[in-house]
């Protein structure tokens, strides 16, 4: 008969085998980010399959599975690294040198299988059994895993950052393709693995490491396998094809960031006169033209239809205007947007999407950070002082 902790773990499994399942069945799994994110989601099945197993009674019946799933756990940071990666580096691959990151895990699979099979006095770490007699090394181990997990999850959480303030050079929609979903759930992560390290250095052996904390552990990789499965249906980009940021557009995110940089030193007379006063001519008669209208706008398109290279828009964006692409053409919709809040009686949600705003969230947020004030507020600002 199954006990709460043993029901809680079943859910989990079954709800990410049907996500493993279902990510093998779409199309999504040639890309490669899907790939990565199936391996991890198997490693999650894994080791809760593990801790099924040893709450359940059935761990001496499973020494093989449990010895395996004991060892799953130095696969998660790399793998989700690799997923990270590949998702805001579409030209990442994993070469040779990248399987350095499994090196971990190969050595204490091979720790605990000595231990499991070779000795007897060690086979309790696998168990879970009784702690009186743990050594203060073995007592670390389980520390050693939450160590590793963490340090691959802050390098993620970097990986995100950079990102998100990279495609804001290039994009004017980001909603997408920002990844926020992502760098939540690894911040949560970051936050739950430094609250239980801190436990266990706290009071290492009260706090029962390889049985509380494993359990702990494990109810938390249920949570992360229904928070994917959530975001899966409000967020297709997981079991759909996922974004993939182009390696040209990657590239001129990076000159951009670079020209900003520049600028920054130099100022705007890295454009000669004439080409700032072209690009200001043009940009002044697309404007007028409501461009900015095309939600699907990017630093590509705008380029071109001025006649620069991209490298030039984002030096003239960032170092005579003092703005990235993104928030450049949101400002302009923004424009757009007080003057129809001011004259028609349109829904904040109508003109949110009339102007190229995704939904009415972003253009709340974009709102604000520009004019200090939600849409609504504005609206009834100007009505009270047209009274």
């Amino acid at each position: 008969m199954l006990n709460s902790e043993s029901a809680i773990l079943v859910i989990g499994m079954v709800q990410g085998v049907f996500l493993v399942l279902t990510l093998m069945a779409k199309s999504s799994n040639k890309h490669q980010a899907n790939r990565y994110l199936v391996l991890l989601l198997s490693a999650f099945v894994t080791a809760l399959s593990a801790q099924w197993l040893s709450v359940s009674g059935y761990a001496e019946n499973m020494k093989p599975l449990l010895v395996i799933a004991s060892s799953v756990v130095f696969l998660f940071g790399p793998l989700l690294y690799f997923y990270v990666k590949s998702l805001t580096l579409s030209a990442a691959k994993v070469r040779l040198f990248g399987m350095l990151h499994i090196v971990p895990f190969c050595c204490y699979l091979a720790l605990i299988i000595y231990a499991a099979f070779f000795s007897t006095a060690e086979l309790k770490i696998v168990t879970n059994e009784s702690l009186s007699n743990y050594s203060a090394a073995q007592l670390l181990l389980p520390l050693l895993k939450l160590a590793h997990v963490i340090s691959y999850t802050v390098v993620c959480l970097v990986l995100l950052i950079r990102y998100a303030r990279r495609i804001k050079h290039s994009f004017s929609n980001i909603d997408n393709i920002n990844l926020l979903w992502l760098r939540n759930l690894v911040i949560g992560f970051i936050l739950f693995e430094s609250a239980l390290i801190a436990a266990l250095l706290f009071d290492l052996r009260a706090f029962a490491i390889t049985s509380n904390a494993d359990t702990i552990l494990s109810f938390v990789l249920v949570l992360l396998i229904f928070m994917t499965g959530f975001y899966g249906m409000h967020q297709p980009a997981i079991l759909e094809a996922p974004f993939e940021f182009e390696t040209s557009a990657r590239n001129n995110s990076d000159n951009s960031i670079a020209a900003q940089n520049d600028a920054r030193i130099a100022g705007p007379k890295n454009l000669r006169t004439e080409d700032i006063s072209m690009i200001s001519n043009k940009l002044e008669a697309l404007k007028s033209q409501r461009i900015y209208l095309d939600r699907f706008l990017n630093l590509q398109t705008l380029s071109d239809l001025v006649g620069v290279s991209q490298h030039k828009m984002s030096e003239y964006l960032n170092s005579h205007i003092g703005m990235t692409f993104y928030e450049y053409v949101n400002k302009a919709r923004i424009e757009d947007a007080k003057q129809r809040l001011i004259d028609s009686q349109q829904s904040i949600l109508d003109i949110a999407l009339d102007v190229g705003f995704n939904n009415k969230a972003t253009f709340n947020k974009a709102f604000k950070s520009f004019e200090s004030a939600t849409p609504s507020e504005f609206r009834c600002r100007n009505k009270a002082q047209a009274r």
